[in-house]
């Protein structure tokens, strides 16, 4: 087994583009794997998080939510070997590693029958739209989500596809037209011009190699909604979605939201739309997606830990995940509080 840490962001995304089942996620990992075993290779998409002098390796959570990317379609052969034999090469470098996985993916599926009896584990539940016919979506949505997006058209309301770094302005606006949002304060990625723009020009060269659209919402001749949705593999997730605060009474987000799934369906570029996960702590995100249809589909979080003395650890990772879904706290801060114990 060999395993390589890839530095060139560019060769990563390469290889990204040519996995069969990566997703979005993944493209930008802020730490990247490339393992070779048996002529086979894998893509592990990771953030490192420290603890102490405890190191946990996270394929879970915002820009690694892709789990093990199989680079070939047999790379499923001797998966479980593979991932015992590779937890054994990094035990004295990471204690704990954290893997996202999808029932749907073939390679993940035998992990999951192979972990679940040995690691602990906890469930996500990524709100889910299966994009198949619009007529049949369309039906699907609340009475009163089909009415709020007649209103948005019946007052000239409009949606269509541009590049976002022609709109830095307008998005800046958008996004300040109301700092708090779901109870929360904005990060910075919104708020602080130059972060702004460098998000505009990452999306713009995602549009142009074809992997995402940018939509923009326009109402009364004014910039009033965006999003930006990249679509890889038939997996297209709503990585930016925000409405002009004075405008959201007209139906803005019913507007944008419902003609993204329109074009989605119609030009074929995705079969599943994902906006993020179920949790308790956004009420309002998820009252209004189940307005236009989106369900679950379960996805796995594995905690599996590198040597068996760490398994109260890996124990207590995994149930701080399972919190993170009713608190507002990223899973490795309860971890905190046993640093004595490490």
């Amino acid at each position: 087994m060999s395993i390589i840490r890839v530095e060139d962001s560019d060769l990563w995304y390469k290889l990204v583009l040519k996995a069969s089942h990566a997703t979005y996620p993944a493209l930008r990992p802020p730490y990247k794997l490339l393992i070779r075993y048996n002529g086979e290779y894998y893509l592990l998409p990771l953030r490192l998080a420290k603890v102490g002098k405890l190191i946990i390796c996270e394929s879970f959570g915002k820009d690694v939510d892709g789990g093990l990317i199989p680079l070939g379609a047999t790379c499923q052969r001797d998966i479980k070997t593979f991932w015992t034999y590779f937890l054994d090469r990094i035990k004295h470098t990471c204690h704990i590693v954290s893997l996202t996985l999808r029932s749907w993916i073939k390679t993940h599926m035998h992990l999951i029958e192979f972990a679940k009896e040995k690691y602990p584990y906890t469930y996500l539940f990524p709100r889910i739209l299966k994009l198949h016919d619009f007529n049949s979506i369309w039906k699907s949505m609340s009475k009163k989500a089909r009415n709020r997006y007649r209103y948005f058209v019946r007052n000239g309301g409009m949606v269509f596809k541009a590049n976002p770094e022609k709109y830095i302005h307008e998005i800046l606006e958008i996004n300040v037209s109301s700092p708090i949002r779901q109870g929360r304060p904005l990060p910075r990625s919104y708020t602080e011009p130059r972060e702004v723009i460098m998000n505009a020009k990452m999306w713009g060269y995602d549009v142009r190699r074809g992997i995402a659209t940018f939509y923009v919402a326009k109402l009364d001749g004014k910039i009033v909604g965006y999003a930006y949705i990249p679509h890889l593999n038939k997996h297209a997730y709503v990585a930016r979605f925000m409405t002009h605060y004075s405008y959201m009474k007209y139906g803005v987000g019913n507007g944008l939201l419902i003609e993204i799934i329109k074009d989605l369906v119609e030009n074929r570029k995705a079969e599943i739309l994902q906006y993020g996960y179920w949790r308790n702590v956004n009420p309002g995100v998820n009252h209004f997606l189940k307005q236009h249809g989106f369900k679950t589909l379960p996805e796995v979080v594995i905690g599996f830990h590198t040597r068996e003395i760490l398994r109260p650890l890996s124990e207590l990772y995994i149930k701080a995940i399972k919190l993170s879904n009713v608190v507002k706290s990223r899973p490795p801060s309860m971890l905190l509080r046993v640093k004595s114990l490490i």
